[in-house]
């Protein structure tokens, strides 16, 4: 059988990563190969990986994405589905048993997994089948690819997701202190944060890692030169001597230091954050749409009628954090029937009956728009409209941290914020130590 899949260079340090997993795995049991014989029944195996397990909240579209697929694939294509519980555990078994040398024919994760998995050289490049269906390339929206495509123009992964990421506030809670609006301006912001506090009530639940990666891309996505700086491709821009990047951070560290989140925010995660936020003891929390959920008390305790009484608004500085394709589908099929398969899945999964499922069950809209009629519209949750709508009012539009930079600058960005925030450190110091963990990054 033809191998369908292109191969390409193993950048070092992917390489070197793919091998120490390989390692530290090699007494657990390695999956099946992706890209199996054609059974003898005369259907084709197929073999899917996913962490959609579990309390996760996209389970219950993957079932309707495999019963809708055997539906219409019956006789034709037969889906193997392997779960891997974890998103952290999913990612290192794929890697491990691609640098084994084999790849499921599906499987997802986030541009990170995406980018590691194009670098193995095992995963299918799948301009030519969107090339080959012009109206399903067509029916994304132009911005779906970008984090995805190679400097070559090549596309190794097949975004789903679509957010614009906010910021929640309980409106009893800002009524209660006086306040009328959500506030505009990061100065109004101050303030109304200073009447909460004067009203006894935490202004914004904070951690140390996600949360706050938020609200630091609005401080520096909403400065003069910020939604530019952090847009830039292949990771050229610089942290240290960057005048949004300096506005933005130090702007988000006096808004800690003058008392507006919880104390001890910067030993908290985001289950500590998240419960001060759904049990009314916090006004503010920055998430994206898949959090709805949560406040209405599936799959999270929230306080009784907390939904009704949080909405949903564009940061202040009036910026977004509009992402495109932060998670994707991605192919390792290496016979042409193999191939064919996934890709009937590609089209199904980002089809637009598969695009209304994914707003209303995991309530984020897709890569592909949808114009909805009045029935359907009608059952989209209304925090997912009031942010879809207050969105493209937005002044700036920029990426969250993880898209903007790699892994591994997150990574030094949480060791470095404790010291940051509390003042060890300077932010000269802090941004030299996330640029010398860009540098050897790219090196």
């Amino acid at each position: 059988m033809t191998d369908m899949r292109k191969t390409r260079r193993c950048a070092p340090m992917v390489r070197a990563l793919l091998m120490s997993l390989v390692l530290m795995l090699s007494i657990a049991a390695i999956l099946p190969a992706g890209g199996q014989a054609q059974a003898a029944d005369g259907v084709v195996d197929l073999e899917m990986t996913t962490f959609w397990v579990g309390t996760n909240p996209l389970r219950p579209w993957k079932e309707i994405l495999i019963e809708e697929f055997e539906r219409q694939y019956e006789g034709v294509y037969r889906l193997n589905v392997i779960e891997i519980p974890g998103d952290a555990q999913h990612a290192d078994r794929v890697l491990a048993n691609a640098a084994a040398g084999n790849a499921p024919d599906i499987t997802t994760g986030n541009v990170g997994l995406m980018q590691d998995l194009r670098d193995t050289g095992l995963m299918l490049e799948l301009t030519q089948y969107l090339d080959a269906d012009p109206e399903w390339r067509d029916s994304f929206h132009p911005n779906a690819f970008d984090y995805y495509y190679t400097a070559d123009g090549e596309l190794y992964a097949l975004p789903y997701s679509r957010d614009n990421v906010g910021i929640y506030y309980n409106t009893r809670l800002f009524a209660e202190a006086g306040i009328d609006e959500f506030p505009r301006t990061w100065d109004g912001f101050f303030a109304a944060s200073q009447q909460l506090v004067d009203n006894g009530t935490i202004p914004f639940a904070m951690d140390n890692g996600w949360i706050f990666g938020l609200m630091m891309i609005n401080m520096i996505g909403t400065q003069p030169g910020g939604a530019e700086w952090l847009q830039t491709r292949n990771y050229e821009q610089r942290w240290t001597g960057s005048r949004p990047a300096i506005a933005g951070a130090e702007l988000l560290r006096d808004y800690i230091q003058a008392g507006y989140t919880q104390r001890g925010a910067m030993a908290d995660g985001y289950p500590q954050a998240a419960t001060l936020f759904l049990q009314g003891d916090a006004a503010m929390i920055a998430n994206g749409p898949w959090m709805i959920n949560s406040i209405r008390g599936i799959g999270a305790e929230a306080m009784d009628g907390l939904y009704d009484e949080v909405n949903y608004d564009i940061s202040p500085g009036s910026g977004i954090i509009s992402i495109f394709g932060e998670a994707a589908f991605a192919s390792g099929a290496s016979t042409e029937e193999t191939a064919e398969g996934a890709v009937a899945f590609l089209k199904l999964a980002t089809s637009r009956e598969q695009m209304i499922n994914q707003m209303l069950i995991v309530t984020r809209p897709g890569t592909v728009p949808v114009e909805l009629n009045e029935e359907e519209a009608a059952q989209i949750d209304r925090l997912l409209v009031a942010i879809e709508d207050r969105a493209p009012g937005a002044t700036y539009a920029y990426p969250h941290f993880q898209l903007a930079f790699p892994q591994a600058v997150w990574e030094e960005f949480t060791n470095f914020l404790p010291a940051f925030i509390e003042g060890s450190i300077s932010t000269t110091e802090f941004f030299n130590a996330l640029d010398d963990r860009l540098e050897s990054y790219l090196r």
